[in-house]
């Protein structure tokens, strides 16, 4: 329970800028989160605690990325990617990988990954490819495709994750 409690709060000092205190409880808990990836009873708890350990190596990611050290968050996405794949969480890491080459410039790269997911009805993908599209200038295919999924995050009140995009 103490690596779950300090995802959280990881996550908390993360989403507040305070990112020496998340990365504190960040590398806690992705510790702890590994030490017990194997120690459950139920196929429901053996699923949680491979979330719990997927998401200390993404959030450890995100504070890479936070601080532009894309290289390293590669690194963590990578391995997090491995495990999904080994232990088939389904959960793969191409969405934020991504991301992480549309931020480094790598239009071409962001664009293979997005587009493996095979998600496209994903509105989150979609975002991510008109982010893509941005940077590679293309901008009547990201305002398509922003037409198509703004309506999704008004219904969600989803506010902020638009505007991202366009900068």
């Amino acid at each position: 329970r103490e690596g779950e409690a300090c995802i959280w709060i990881a996550e908390d000092y993360f989403y507040k800028g305070y990112y020496e205190n998340a990365i504190e409880y960040c590398q806690r808990g992705l510790i702890l989160n590994h030490e017990t990836v194997d120690d459950a009873r139920t196929k429901e708890e053996q699923e949680w605690r491979y979330y719990l350990y997927q998401q200390s190596l993404s959030d450890m990611a995100d504070l890479y990325k936070a601080g532009g050290d894309y290289a390293s968050s590669l690194e963590y996405f990578e391995i997090a990617t491995q495990f999904g794949i080994e232990r088939h969480t389904a959960w793969t890491m191409e969405n934020e990988k991504g991301e992480i080459f549309r931020l480094m410039g790598q239009n071409d790269s962001s664009f293979y990954y997005l587009r493996k997911t095979g998600n496209m009805a994903n509105s989150w993908t979609k975002r991510e490819i008109a982010a893509t599209y941005i940077m590679a200038k293309k901008y009547d295919s990201a305002l398509a495709i922003l037409k198509q999924i703004e309506p999704r995050f008004r219904k969600d009140n989803i506010t902020g994750n638009l505007l991202p995009v366009l900068f």
